[in-house]
């Protein structure tokens, strides 16, 4: 850190560069340099308490006996430290820092290192209510000791304005989109650090659209619980070679959740109504579905892969908004 210096600055009048001004408060917020800075630091501290996770056991912690180990968090404006509670755990952070000190120049006030405080990372159901009270009173003018006539309901003004409403957010709904949200993360993205704790924790077994809630759950496996019940009304499977489809079971049909038919013992999959060259079993399916849904069927693209992949229904794979999911919720998908 003693070879950076801070940038300097002249003065453009008239045309003309003047002045030649060279700050002496040091690398302060703004300066081109300070980004580059902050990420060079947290990657070295980052890279020392890696290494410290790795060589002594008393360092890091785990959820469970199969989960990664944890030793470290680092946000914008605060870093998370995870160890046991021993002496030898504590002279272990004591000599990670002690090293980042040594290496970067930067000193670290021992007065604030304080234990992580509980926080509620998700809106909760009370609180969401309390707010869109006090948005409608605000909206209909109450002041205190004076209630006003509340002309329209609440429902109605959070409907979006081309069906006759305000556009207003109901929370809740607004909420469980934004756990949706990163329900579909954890799905789409299963490498991740967060998604293998999950697995690790609650689904060793079994996969995350087919998890449970399990016993004890955490507050944030809850919220991600629930968001994920709004997340499988959207999703849709798409078809590669059909062997893990099931056709009666399974929404792999858009704009047709649940099939009103009766299929023989042997149709079980959606494999049993391909031909061998991966094309649709045409004379098959006119002996057992209606002609709306031969239709829905046959305009569905077919990928050469024998995977699952999984799609939304009736919108696009981003379509976890702030809008659209509450039109999920008032209005579900045709049967």
């Amino acid at each position: 850190m003693k070879y950076l210096t801070t940038a300097t600055f002249k003065f453009n009048l008239n045309g003309h560069s003047l002045g030649h001004v060279v700050p002496s408060r040091g690398i302060r917020q703004g300066n081109p340099l300070s980004p580059y800075l902050f990420l060079l630091c947290s990657k070295g501290l980052s890279s020392i308490l890696k290494h410290d996770e790795l060589t002594k056991d008393a360092f890091g912690l785990k959820l469970t006996r199969t989960a990664p180990k944890i030793s470290h968090l680092l946000f914008a404006d605060d870093s998370l430290l995870f160890c046991r509670s021993n002496i030898q755990a504590c002279n272990a952070i004591k000599e990670a820092l002690a090293q980042y000190q040594n290496t970067s120049g930067q000193l670290i006030k021992k007065s604030f290192l304080q234990p992580p405080q509980e926080r509620n990372l998700v809106l909760s159901v009370k609180m969401a209510s309390f707010v869109e009270k006090e948005m409608a009173n605000f909206w209909w003018g109450a002041k205190d000791g004076e209630r006003k006539l509340h002309w329209k309901y609440w429902r109605s003004l959070c409907n979006s304005k081309s069906i006759g409403g305000l556009g207003f957010r109901s929370l809740k709904p607004f909420n469980k989109a934004m756990l949706a949200k990163q329900a579909w993360r954890i799905q789409t993205n299963q490498s991740s650090f967060l998604a293998t704790l999950f697995k690790a924790k609650y689904f060793p077994r079994s996969t995350f659209l087919e998890s449970s809630l399990g016993h004890s759950p955490s507050y944030v496996w809850q919220s991600l619980h629930w968001g994920k019940s709004l997340l499988k009304v959207g999703l849709c499977k798409r078809i590669g070679n059909g062997d893990t489809t099931k056709i009666l079971e399974d929404y792999w049909i858009l704009n047709c959740r649940f099939l009103p038919i009766s299929l023989p013992s042997h149709l079980t999959h959606v494999s049993d109504l391909l031909v061998s060259n991966g094309d649709w079993n045409i004379p098959l399916l006119h002996r057992h579905f209606p002609q709306d849904i031969i239709s829905e069927i046959l305009s569905l693209p077919l990928l050469i892969i024998a995977e699952l992949t999984l799609t939304f229904g009736s919108t696009p794979p981003r379509a976890i908004t702030q809008s659209k999911p509450v039109i999920m919720l008032q209005k579900p998908p045709h049967t």
